[in-house]
């Protein structure tokens, strides 16, 4: 997400910088000429097009990539595994990232052989219960929201860790059978 911030900043430098054009073009070429010839040449015409031009596609894409949630699997392949093993079906899925969650959460079924190998892939840790505390991916009368464990796991549930970077990390509850899986991803970096 934080690179998506930085992409979105560099996007902004540009109609900025065409801006500052502009305005400097209007004030040199104001006082020589008139403000009104000056608005109405053709290097003022085609910069007050251009900033349009680039917001009305920097809108378009913000909305089509900013407030459209991802699908379970396009989740499952960015966060955890792909290609996504034949034994995985993802029940259900949050994606943060429309709304600026810091969160991303996956409950799926999948194999004991495929939870192996989705525990190879990265270097997961089993981790102790007490330094966790809750875990919560949308609103707080979301079924997403426990403090600590999957209800529906009992007391039989394993812990698994990853950090991919600094102040964010990755958990993985996964029931006695191995076949049942939440993950969740938290993004420290985001505000």
């Amino acid at each position: 997400m934080g690179l998506v911030i930085i992409g979105m900043c560099i996007y902004l430098s540009f109609p900025i910088m065409l801006l500052v054009f502009l305005i400097v073009y209007i004030l040199r070429n104001g006082k020589k000429e008139g403000f009104r010839k000056t608005i109405k040449s053709k290097t003022a015409i085609v910069s007050i097009v251009l900033i349009f031009i680039v917001l009305i596609f920097m809108c378009g894409g913000f909305f089509n990539f900013s407030f459209i949630p991802r699908s379970s699997n396009t989740l499952f392949e960015n966060y955890i595994l792909k290609p996504i093993p034949e034994s995985v079906e993802v029940l259900d899925s949050f994606d943060g990232s429309p709304n600026f969650y810091p969160d991303e959460c996956l409950h799926f079924k999948t194999s004991p052989a495929d939870f192996q190998l989705i525990l190879a892939v990265k270097n997961w840790e089993i981790a102790p219960e007490e330094g966790l505390g809750g875990f919560q991916c949308g609103n707080f009368d979301s079924h997403w929201y426990f403090t600590f464990t999957p209800p529906s796991f009992g007391n039989k549930v394993a812990t698994y860790t990853f950090v991919p970077r600094e102040n964010d990390i990755e958990v993985m509850f996964v029931n006695s059978q191995m076949n049942e899986v939440y993950y969740f991803y938290h993004d420290g970096n985001m505000p």
